[in-house]
């Protein structure tokens, strides 16, 4: 079993994660949540939760659902949107220094549901194709292949 924080609101994750580290429990998730520093969306975590999620052993998914993005998102256009989106990961990596094996991208209401659709962002046809190369672009074929490949499925094999 996996422990998901991603509906948690601040209480409620610390609470978590304050049995998590108590019970030495190693299986928490963010599993759609982005930077809170670069989108203050009630959503998105803080720097405070991300480090503390690191210091546990969690993951986090990042999503491309645009409001979690950037809440200045009317005037973008696609390739601003995608550079804020990555901007997300950079902060991540640079800043929180989550390591880069237990990050991965979410796909939570990319383009499932025609209500969030975000065409606008990234092209549900494309998307493992615009991501990979977007990842890329700012580190490597090998850090995106992990990102968007290789982590899910350890994470997967480490619940079953």
């Amino acid at each position: 079993m996996i422990i998901d924080v991603s509906h948690a609101n601040e209480k409620t994750f610390n609470d978590i994660l304050d049995i998590i580290e108590k019970e030495n429990y190693p299986n928490v998730i963010a599993s759609h949540s982005n930077v809170k520093s670069l989108c203050n969306n009630k959503r998105n975590l803080s720097d405070e939760q991300l480090i503390r999620l690191k210091k546990l052993g969690g993951y986090i998914g990042l999503v491309g659902y645009i409001n979690f993005v950037s809440l200045d998102n009317d005037n973008m256009n696609y390739q601003e949107k995608q550079e804020n989106f990555i901007k997300h990961l950079k902060y991540l990596i640079d800043v929180i220094k989550f390591p880069m094996d237990k990050i991965f991208i979410s796909s939570d209401d990319m383009g499932w549901n025609n209500k969030f659709y975000n065409k606008d962002m990234f092209n549900i046809f494309k998307i493992k194709e615009e991501l990979f190369e977007l990842i890329k672009k700012n580190y490597s074929k090998d850090i995106a292949n992990k990102i968007l490949v290789e982590n899910p499925k350890k994470l997967i094999e480490k619940i079953k």
